[in-house]
């Protein structure tokens, strides 16, 4: 019943969306409501009022956090903390884990990484102090290495990335892997005619946890350049990951393009019998349903099928994740690399390392062992994740240095449900949970389901 409502609010904000003239104000009012974007539309302004009061009503008897985060079977992963807590108070009870904070960026991208590192240091950072890790292909110049350092009190370490591990391997014909990847971009495949895009995915999969900056740390927490992040983190999370068995945290599950991996599921469900691996409860989240029941709905489904089963493209968004780094270093998550590298896929194709990462999870781990951040806001690209606050947790933000004007932001109004801690959620961009592309459904499923 839950799973409905949720595709009914996705379908109520999708109507809404492409069915309302932009000018009155009844269009903005809902258009906020739904944290989307004001648009010109050219269906009747009574499509405008007859999805007004539909979703009004809707969201009056479910409301948006209820369906989103009061409704999750918590026995399996529960939110470390819901609300706010004092950091400074956190940061002082335990001594830092053996993690960093890793960023892989160019010199071109000198305002959005500061962005992120702004962004981070003011709802996370500025109490815990996690050193950082800047990794390039290139050197960094010095421009970047001063405006970061000085936009952080933390320890940073600029990594240039060897040529022999940022290149593709050297048995591969340079010739064919450029004609691949241009052939990609002509037919439009997303990022599919960049090369760089091609190497970062592969870097990512294989190599990024080999780098000698990070030989002595044992977790690290993933950072993009020009992301934002939407709540105050009062807590330590490479802390609570340790103290509850931790091992692989996401903040947000989406699916895939198929054209991006149209041969990955293959590979990795060879490698999955080879091994005689057996599913410790996750695998089945990245399964269809229909191939569970031995059909498939598409030529896609029907040329992944493996011995009756079939990929549904779920998979973490891994531009962020705060995992342990001796799961990618293991020996199983090696030769599971080593499979995806032959079959020539970071090139051939544009295998993406989240969908490498989310199904060695699926392959080595239990659901017990995953943590969904669902109380960290956060942003990459247009695509956002923001709970609410929770109601009666929110506190006064501690004292800032000066010249900061993060005392004075204000934050939102407490729901029924919410997580956050003064969380500031955005209106211009559509919450990804409540859409179809969302794969928080196929989470909850192999968590315990809806309760």
């Amino acid at each position: 019943m839950l799973e409905l409502r949720l595709s009914l609010l996705s379908f109520l904000s999708k109507t809404c969306r492409s069915g309302m003239m932009s000018n009155s104000a009844l269009n903005l009012m809902l258009l906020s409501y739904l944290r989307l974007p004001p648009q010109r539309f050219a269906f009747p302004a009574i499509i405008s009022s007859l999805c007004f009061v539909l979703t009004v009503l809707f969201l009056r008897l479910y409301p948006s956090d209820d369906l989103q985060y009061s409704r999750i079977n918590t026995d399996i992963d529960a939110p470390f903390i819901s609300g706010c807590q004092d950091p400074i108070a956190a940061a002082k009870a335990h001594p830092r884990e053996k993690a960093a904070i890793v960023m892989l960026a160019r010199n071109s991208e000198f305002s959005g990484i500061l962005r992120s590192i702004e962004s981070i240091e003011q709802r996370f950072n500025r109490y815990f102090n996690y050193p950082y890790v800047l990794l390039n292909d290139k050197k960094f110049n010095s421009t970047i290495r001063a405006a970061v350092r000085n936009a952080t009190s933390s320890l940073v370490e600029f990594g240039q990335i060897p040529e022999a591990v940022w290149n593709f391997p050297s048995w591969t014909n340079r010739s064919l892997v450029q004609e691949a990847i241009a052939l990609q971009g002509d037919r439009s495949i997303l990022y599919g005619g960049m090369e760089s895009y091609h190497k970062m995915c592969r870097f990512y999969s294989g190599f990024f946890y080999k780098h000698e900056l990070l030989a002595k740390y044992e977790w690290y927490w993933r950072l993009e350049p020009d992301v934002s992040f939407y709540c105050d983190i009062t807590y330590d999370p490479f802390v609570y990951m340790a103290k509850h068995n931790k091992v692989y945290g996401f903040n947000i599950a989406v699916k895939e393009s198929s054209e991006t991996v149209p041969s990955l599921f293959r590979y990795v469900t060879y490698y999955k019998r080879k091994h005689n691996i057996q599913s410790k409860g996750l695998w089945e989240m990245f399964i269809t349903e229909e191939s569970k029941h031995g059909s498939h709905n598409d030529d896609f489904e029907a040329m992944e099928a493996m011995e009756g089963e079939s990929y549904n493209l779920c998979h973490f968004w891994s531009n962020f994740e705060i995992a342990r780094l001796d799961f990618f270093r293991s020996p199983e998550y090696e030769a599971l690399f080593n499979t995806i590298e032959d079959s020539g896929g970071f090139w051939n194709e544009r295998f993406g390392d989240a969908p490498i990462h989310s199904l060695a999870t699926g392959l080595f781990l239990s659901p017990s062992q995953l943590h969904y951040f669902r109380d960290i806001g956060y942003r990459h690209s247009d695509i956002p994740h923001c709970p609410a606050n929770t109601p009666g947790k929110q506190l006064p933000r501690p004292p800032v240095p000066p010249g900061s004007n993060h005392n004075a932001e204000p934050w939102d109004k407490p729901r029924k449900g919410g997580v956050g801690c003064r969380c500031q959620c955005p209106i211009d961009l559509p919450e990804i949970e409540v859409t179809s592309g969302s794969c928080i459904n196929q989470w909850v499923d192999v968590i315990g389901g809806w309760v």
